[in-house]
């Protein structure tokens, strides 16, 4: 894990967000890994998906509160680029959506309901929303700012 008080850290709005950024595609990864393996062992398969879904939600509920906070990403772009601000609209909105599916799954996995197939269908709409919501984020910063935040985080 990266330590803030690193110099060689960056530790602007910018680079926490980068980091999130980061830690947020890497937990998509795991879980289509998890999705993705053979489900023979119903109950294994289940718990790891479980856990693996409650990954994302952790990273997901991180990069939210980054972006999102007074003294967020999100704000700063507002300040920097106000013709920006239908942009970030649809960057909350998409926030508020990812946090309702993921929530819609986990409710499938608390069921007694074994449907391996539902499963695996809800966390890839899941998992191309959060696609598609990353695009649109990487397109806001670099018309804020002209920089690849893809590029920040090592992806």
């Amino acid at each position: 894990m990266l330590d803030d008080t690193d110099t060689s850290v960056d530790n602007t709005s910018l680079g926490v967000a980068g980091r999130a950024r980061f830690i947020l595609g890497y937990a998509a990864r795991t879980l289509e890994r998890a999705i993705a393996s053979p489900s023979q062992d119903v109950e294994l398969w289940r718990k790891q998906v479980e856990h693996d879904l409650g990954g994302l939600r952790q990273a997901l509920t991180e990069h939210i509160r980054i972006t999102e906070g007074d003294d967020g990403l999100l704000s700063q772009i507002l300040d920097q680029a106000p013709r920006l601000a239908a942009a970030v609209d649809v960057i909350l909105a998409d926030h508020a959506e990812l946090c309702e599916a993921v929530d819609a799954i986990q409710d499938i996995l608390d069921g007694s309901r074994e449907d391996v197939h539902e499963i695996r269908t809800q966390v890839i709409g899941v998992l191309s929303r959060l696609s598609a919501h990353r695009h649109r984020g990487a397109d806001l910063v670099f018309d804020a700012y002209n920089v690849d935040i893809g590029g920040l985080s090592g992806e």
